[in-house]
């Protein structure tokens, strides 16, 4: 009878353990959600704010390789930033966006969109954290089924939110936040 009071216990712990671990509508908080493969090597860049880190040195999700020439193991040189849910990412050709484009070395804010599932179409807009205007609309045709290059140009420096919308009647919806850095500005070589 002892051994059976005993067990009762340690079982309950065990049920409420795992229940925890594997409720239903659990995430992981940010800093695990999305961290990329190999997460000790990577290089986290300037350019993301909010919950959103760029990356380089570390290869993104390999759906979003498509029209890289990338070899597993080597170092991944574009900058790219993945959204909130995982399912979106952009990549930073301009490093750092830069506001109303304006860069005294010629650069642009070139900005490739990539969805995880092919999109049919994909709709951006983009508006300054925390508040609901401007909200500035990025448009592109679709390449290599999922992907939309971009330039980005934004009125005013600041933490600015992305919001995605793609799929049937555009279902899909992820997010990322990325920083505009003052007109004129050159952003710093990685």
């Amino acid at each position: 009878m002892a051994k059976r009071r005993a067990a009762a216990p340690l079982a309950l712990v065990l049920v409420l353990a795992l229940g925890c671990v594997n409720a239903p509508g659990r995430q992981a908080g940010p800093a695990t959600a999305h961290s990329p493969s190999g997460a000790v090597n990577r290089q986290s860049l300037p350019g993301g704010c909010g919950t959103t880190q760029v990356y380089a040195g570390v290869p993104p999700p390999t759906w979003a390789w498509s029209g890289f020439r990338y070899q597993p193991g080597d170092a991944w040189h574009v900058p790219w930033a993945l959204s909130h849910s995982g399912t979106a990412l952009a990549y930073l050709f301009a490093r750092q966006l830069v506001a109303g484009d304006a860069r005294p070395d010629g650069s642009s804010n070139k900005v490739l969109w990539v969805t995880r599932d092919h999109p049919g179409g994909l709709r951006i807009e983009a508006h300054p954290a925390g508040d609901a205007e401007p909200v500035i609309t990025i448009q592109g045709a679709i390449t290599y089924a999922n992907q939309m290059p971009s330039e980005v140009d934004l009125p005013t420096p600041g933490c600015w939110s992305f919001d995605l919308s793609w799929g049937q009647a555009f279902s899909n919806t992820d997010g990322l936040s990325l920083l505009v850095l003052p007109a004129g500005t050159v952003p710093a070589t990685p």
